[in-house]
């Protein structure tokens, strides 16, 4: 399990972060490793793996109009940022998986990019899942986690959406 941490300041617009990738095993959570990811410039808050590469997302300072993810080899030497020319959204971005041939980015304040394998915004969509997005089964749904202020705390919940679901969806270019 890979798990994307930041022990320093987020979103702030000099780069105050501490970034680093910690991998646990599954059946016991045992440390496995830890592997520093400096060029994360905002704060990691994001992991997801293709093909044997993973890309870290993070966070985003006010108003900074694109958004960065950065993508490392199997043993995480540094490859390339690149840039997701989004608009500018809260915190960055927070989740990442890859179906349906497109990267999904997920958001806080329902925001969900939908974005191509060269990091082209094909679609932004007004949908809370800020704390999480997994393919789902056949990788024809999200698995979505969003979540809600309750008595000075914080509650989640999970929801399988049909992908097809956000092709109906009005696509915001304003955010």
């Amino acid at each position: 399990m890979y798990c994307a941490v930041n022990f320093g300041a987020f979103n702030h617009p000099e780069g105050k972060a501490d970034n680093w990738v910690y991998v646990y095993d599954a059946r016991d959570l045992k440390l496995l490793a830890k592997h520093k990811v400096p060029q994360v410039k905002h704060g990691a808050g994001g992991i997801a793996e293709r093909n044997g590469k993973f890309l870290v997302v993070g966070g985003l300072p006010q108003g900074v109009p694109e958004n960065y993810v950065y993508e490392y080899d199997g043993n995480f030497k540094f490859i390339k940022r690149h840039v997701v020319k989004s608009g500018w959204t809260r915190l960055g971005i927070q989740a990442a998986t890859f179906t349906q041939g497109h990267w999904w980015f997920a958001c806080y304040g329902s925001v969900l990019l939908k974005v191509t394998p060269e990091f082209k915004v094909v679609g932004k969509y007004n949908f809370n899942c800020g704390y999480g997005v997994l393919p789902g089964p056949n990788n024809k749904q999200l698995y979505c986690a969003d979540g809600t202020s309750v008595d000075g705390g914080w509650d989640g919940n999970l929801k399988a959406v049909p992908v097809s679901r956000f092709e109906k969806l009005i696509i915001d270019d304003k955010k």
